[in-house]
C-alpha cells in the first residue's frame, strides 16, 4: 500500500503477478501441524498458499469490487 494503510486512504494499484510461476503446486499443505490437528476428523482443511502467491490484488484496491 501507498499513502496510508487498506482503511486509512492507502491504495495499491499493482496488478502483476508476486512470483513468475503461472502453475500452483498441489502439493500437500505447507502446515504439517494443521493437517495434523484435523487428520482423523470430518474436518477438511484448505490451503491457499499456492494461489495466495500468485496474487498481489487480493487486498482491497481499485480494481476490487468494493474500494
Amino acid at each position: 500500500f501507498f499513502n496510508g494503510d487498506w482503511n486509512s486512504g492507502g491504495r495499491c494499484d499493482n496488478t502483476k503477478l508476486l512470483s513468475g510461476r503461472r502453475i500452483v503446486s498441489q502439493n500437500r499443505a505447507n502446515d504439517p501441524a494443521a493437517e495434523s490437528a484435523v487428520q482423523g476428523t470430518r474436518v477438511e482443511s484448505l490451503d491457499i498458499t499456492g494461489i495466495s502467491e500468485l496474487r498481489d490484488d487480493a487486498h482491497l484496491s481499485k480494481y476490487s469490487l468494493k474500494s
